[in-house]
């Protein structure tokens, strides 16, 4: 069960901090950090600064230690966390991206009726973004309109090793080599749970799987809280999002 009021008091406490560690990424890394600036701007992600940092600052912590492995983003939507991943490592280290670059996906018997409800809005066309941007899933041709995103942003996808796959992650994640870092934001049960299955046993010791859905959506958490009680490789740590981090 998620205390809300310890929840509420957390994400003020990391929106506090958040401006000092962006400064501190500005120094030291200020493509990333730039990165960050102009996906915020152009209202490229609904993830808040601290979630955008700490996607940022896992990927540079990989690169610092030498750990080995893919990046895997599972839900990319317009893109802006891929982004800043794509920012944060090293050209030739492969990134991944997973989603239905289309139609919404729905829901299934795993998720509640608040998740049904939802996809019910995003499939009569009700679902609104940030910035005037029409909602993700209603763009025509939205890998193409990614990639041309990529490559506006300096991050080309062929030189940065940068893959989009399309279709339901549940149908289309396939994991074949060690992962350093993996990104799950698709929302319902039966993704999340196909990319724990599939992912989890790829990830290098020190690497980890960060659920940015875990306090928002209930079939995300059961899905996630049903891997880690099974897993004891798994270590769950808090940051602005639940990151699951492989200890050996």
């Amino acid at each position: 069960m998620i205390d809300r009021f310890r929840l509420r008091v957390r994400r003020r406490i990391v929106r506090k901090l958040a401006p000092l560690r962006l400064s501190r990424l500005r120094k030291h890394h200020p493509r990333v950090a730039k990165t960050i600036d102009r996906v915020l701007a152009e209202h490229l992600t609904y993830s808040e600064l601290p979630a955008l940092l700490d996607l940022a600052e896992a990927m540079l912590e990989a690169e610092r230690s030498g750990r080995p492995g893919c990046v895997i983003e599972a839900g990319t939507a317009y893109g802006g966390s891929a982004l800043v991943l794509a920012a944060a490592k090293r050209p030739e280290r492969p990134l991944h991206l997973y989603d239905a670059f289309g139609p919404f996906p729905a829901p299934g018997a795993g998720d509640p009726e608040d998740a049904h409800r939802r996809h019910a809005e995003i499939a009569g066309g009700e679902a609104t973004w940030l910035g005037g941007r029409p909602f993700y899933s209603y763009v025509d041709d939205l890998v193409d309109h990614l990639q041309r995103s990529f490559a506006d942003f300096g991050l080309d996808p062929d030189a940065n090793n940068v893959t989009f796959v399309q279709g339901l992650i549940e149908e289309r994640l396939e994991v074949e080599e060690p992962v350093a870092l993996a990104h799950v934001d698709c929302d319902w049960f039966d993704p999340v749970v196909a990319c724990l299955e599939r992912i989890g046993p790829w990830v290098a010791t020190g690497g980890r799987i960060v659920i940015d859905d875990y306090d928002d959506w209930q079939g995300a958490r059961r899905a996630v809280d049903e891997y880690v009680s099974a897993h004891a490789d798994f270590e769950p740590r808090r940051r602005s999002r639940l990151q699951l981090v492989r200890t050996a």
